[in-house]
């Protein structure tokens, strides 16, 4: 039973689930799952566009949300469409992107997620836009954005992603000394992170060791 999807363990367990599960064959079965309209039919469609992203596979993640406009009505639809078009980075208008990502932030302000999704954009925007565009996006969005930042932060302190989009950020202020800080720290909890990671993985393999000595199977 999942989570609702205001709930951040939505998206964590959905994407967790496409890390266990991305086969060509889970693919094609999440595409038979939205065709034929499954119960699960948009779990299925958030699966694949989390698999299309994470691979940069852009133009099927296009073609799958031009498709499906019919979960448009979803929560989370947004939250997609506008990771997608900053990872692309295939925004056109950047007040519209904006917009959005802040008022799905604020709509779902104890999510750390859309937190960072709004602050992201409006990062990831400032650094691809001209001079110009940048002041004036910096001079409407910096406040808000920051703020969304910090608030992820507090939210999931030890997501490291979070920092770094806070370096970004300050940096468009010249704050370029915190800014390295943050940076530093991000890569301490990323390595942190990989280390206890790489001892999880030695840990079950002993278990499933032992355990298929004893006759069991886990």
């Amino acid at each position: 039973q999942l989570p609702s999807e205001k709930n951040r363990e939505y998206e964590k367990q959905l994407t967790k689930f496409t890390e266990q599960y991305s086969s060509q064959k889970h693919l094609g079965a999440y595409n038979r799952m939205i065709e034929e309209d499954h119960p699960n039919a948009y779990e299925a469609f958030f699966c694949l566009c989390t698999v299309y992203r994470h691979n940069r596979d852009y133009a099927k993640l296009h073609a799958l949300l031009q498709s499906c406009n019919r979960f448009k009505k979803h929560l989370s639809y947004n939250h997609i469409l506008a990771m997608y078009q900053v990872h692309s980075e295939s925004f056109y208008d950047y007040d519209e992107l904006l917009a959005m990502t802040c008022r799905d932030a604020e709509m779902m302000e104890n999510n750390s997620g859309y937190l960072h999704t709004f602050a992201n954009a409006f990062a990831t925007i400032c650094e691809k836009c001209g001079e110009n565009n940048c002041d004036t996006i910096i001079g409407e969005w910096y406040e808000p954005a920051l703020k969304a930042a910090n608030k992820a932060i507090e939210l999931e302190p030890q997501y490291a992603k979070y920092y770094s989009t806070k370096a970004r950020i300050i940096n468009l202020k010249g704050h370029y000394d915190e800014a390295i800080q943050l940076v530093m720290y991000a890569i301490s909890l990323e390595k942190s992170e990989l280390q206890s990671a790489g001892s999880n993985r030695r840990f079950c393999g002993a278990k499933r060791t032992r355990c298929g000595a004893s006759g069991l199977n886990l």
